[in-house]
């Protein structure tokens, strides 16, 4: 759809090495081909992640950089969650394609 998935974990904060080595081990075992960051805690990403009570927490980010419906706290596995980020994508095309 034109989107990208961008991983965060708090655990690689500030350049954790030891933690971003172990993190990197974990999504080659899983197979993760999506992009994963290590931020730094005093960014404004990083106060904003710090904040995250959920694992995993999704946040839709539209192409300016604002943050798109409210956080969906675990996974998109199950039904509901998938519904519900899949009408905030929608939601974010829609006014992508009306702003053009």
């Amino acid at each position: 759809m034109g989107g990208e998935v961008v991983g965060i974990n708090t655990e690689t904060f500030d350049g954790n090495k030891t933690a971003i080595k172990e993190a990197a081990s974990v999504l080659e075992s899983q197979g993760v081909k999506y992009r994963n960051l290590s931020i730094d805690s005093s960014s404004a990403a990083g106060k904003y992640a710090s904040e995250i009570m959920a694992f995993p927490t999704t946040i839709l980010v539209d192409r300016n950089g604002n943050i798109v419906g409210e956080p969906m706290l675990g996974g998109i596995d199950n039904k509901d969650n998938y519904d519900a980020l899949m009408k905030q994508i929608q939601s974010v095309i829609d006014a992508d394609s009306t702003n053009k």
